[in-house]
């Protein structure tokens, strides 16, 4: 999963913040999955790279990937973003990332 600010809302809070929201993110969508969350200032704009481990390390379940899974995760993703005063983001129907 790519998480992105936009440049003017990248400097609101500390690295760390954008970090914490992206493990609220992964916690929120995959609940109990081995995450990793990692948080890039090297660009003009801060953006997490998060990993989610697709099978459940107790229950063995694994995510589901369907649109409706896809459509779920980028609003929890807005909902994190409008808790925090940030942009939410559009939806990128047309892009081949979307229909993964």
């Amino acid at each position: 999963i790519y998480q992105s600010w936009h440049p003017k809302e990248s400097g609101i809070y500390p690295v760390e913040k954008y970090n914490q929201m992206g493990k609220e993110l992964a916690e929120k969508w995959a609940s109990g999955h081995l995450a990793w969350v990692i948080t890039h200032t090297d660009k003009n704009h801060i953006h997490n790279h998060i990993v989610i481990c697709a099978v459940h390390s107790e229950t063995g379940k694994a995510l589901d990937h369907k649109k409706k899974d896809l459509q779920r995760l980028h609003e929890i993703s807005n909902g994190i973003a409008r808790e925090n005063g940030l942009s939410e983001m559009k939806k990128r129907v047309n892009d081949l990332e979307a229909k993964l």
